[in-house]
């Protein structure tokens, strides 16, 4: 009986700490709107994770967690460079790249680890 019990309480503990990519990405992400000049881009020190800080007028927005690790559809961050202006519309998970005039999308990228 112990057995079975600790069984279950492991199993019920990892399932709750796998990282769900469509959850966080509904949740987190597409209701905000994202957007700025991309005024620093830096690598964190674990894993395929950046951070952007973007600039409008006055405000300033930090996105952590910005994920470079994934298919070139999802890669913005290969592409983007400071100085470039970044958006992303509420409700949707395109974020748009515009570079000297030429605007790319993406989809918003997550990584699973």
């Amino acid at each position: 009986m112990k057995i079975k019990l600790i069984l279950f309480v492991l199993v019920f503990f990892i399932h709750g700490c796998i990282f769900d990519c469509k959850e966080y990405l509904n949740e987190e992400i597409k209701p905000r709107q994202i957007y700025g000049e991309v005024i620093a881009m830096n690598n964190e020190e674990i894993g395929c994770f950046g951070t952007i800080i973007l600039k409008d007028k006055n405000t300033y927005d930090t996105l952590r967690g910005f994920c470079y690790c994934v298919p070139k559809s999802q890669n913005a961050w290969e592409y983007m460079a400071i100085g470039d202006t970044l958006y992303k519309q509420k409700g949707e998970l395109q974020i748009k790249v515009i570079s000297k005039g030429i605007i790319r999308s993406f989809q918003y990228p997550c990584c699973n680890h």
